[in-house]
């Protein structure tokens, strides 16, 4: 006898998982049916530049003048990519070298060297952008 309310209980124990389960699947059907939905809203639109390459004003409906100024945008946004990632990493070798000088391995001039290093490769960095920049404007 109790071996049958054994199995009794452990059969309903079982149903109760799979009704709970089921239970769990049926509350996020709502989330899924949301997340499945189309969005409402517009696509963003692309915003052209108003100047574009020599100094042109964009007109609407100009394709290749519209190709010019994103163009320009591109380059001038890849300028500063370069620019940034040329100071960080000039950032982080200034501070391994500290970490070099305070341990002892490495000497003040080369601190001192690497550091005029980054200083004039950052200008030349820098001129090299604006001259591309402005070489299209």
């Amino acid at each position: 006898m109790t071996s049958r309310l054994k199995s009794l209980g452990a059969l309903t124990a079982r149903a109760c998982t799979r009704i709970r389960e089921r239970a769990h699947h049926a509350a996020l059907v709502p989330f899924v049916a949301l997340a499945c939905h189309p969005a409402f809203a517009e696509l963003p639109t692309l915003v052209t530049p108003t100047e574009g390459v020599n100094g042109t004003t964009v007109q609407n409906g100009d394709i290749i003048g519209q190709m010019g100024a994103i163009f320009k945008a591109i380059i001038g946004i890849v300028v500063l990519v370069i620019a940034g990632w040329f100071f960080l990493q000039a950032m982080m070798g200034l501070i391994g070298k500290w970490k070099d000088y305070s341990t002892g391995r490495a000497q003040i001039s080369d601190m001192k060297e690497y550091f005029g290093m980054a200083m004039v490769s950052g200008v030349i960095i820098v001129a090299l952008g604006t001259y591309a920049i402005s070489t299209m404007g």
